[in-house]
C-alpha cells in the first residue's frame, strides 16, 4: 500500500468514527418530540436505527403533514368540517356541528391516516 493511500484510508476511518460517535451522542439527546396540543413523541425506543431505518429523524411538525380531521353529521353527510391538526385547541368553535349529547360513532378506514367521525 503507498503511503498516499494509507493517510487517506485513516482519514476515511477517522471521519467514519467522528461521525458515528456524534451521531450515538445526539440520539442520546433526543429523547422526545413536542407539538403543542397534539402532545410529545419519542424519538427513541424502537425507532432507532436498524437496518431498515438507517438515519433517525425527529417526527415530522402537524405543518409539514398537513394533518386534517374532518367531521361528518347526519345532516351535513356529503360536506365535511375540516379542522386543521394545528388549531386543536379551537375544536369545540371550528367543529360547530359537533353536538356532545347525540350518539358519536368514531370509524377507521383501511387508510390508519384517516379517521372518520359519524354524529
Amino acid at each position: 500500500m503507498s503511503p498516499w493511500a494509507a493517510v487517506i484510508l485513516s482519514l476515511v476511518l477517522t471521519t467514519i468514527e467522528t461521525k458515528s460517535i456524534a451521531a450515538d451522542e445526539t440520539r442520546e439527546k433526543r429523547g422526545s418530540v413536542c407539538y403543542g396540543s397534539l402532545g410529545c413523541f419519542a424519538t427513541e425506543g424502537p425507532f432507532g436505527v436498524s437496518l431498515k431505518r438507517p438515519i433517525v429523524l425527529n417526527p415530522q411538525s402537524p405543518q409539514q403533514i398537513r394533518t386534517l380531521f374532518k367531521l361528518y353529521t347526519r345532516e351535513y353527510k356529503t360536506v365535511p368540517q375540516d379542522l386543521p391538526a394545528i388549531h386543536t385547541s379551537n375544536a369545540s368553535t371550528t367543529f360547530s356541528h359537533f353536538k356532545t349529547k347525540t350518539k358519536t360513532k368514531i370509524l377507521t378506514l383501511l387508510n390508519p391516516f384517516m379517521i372518520l367521525i359519524f354524529l
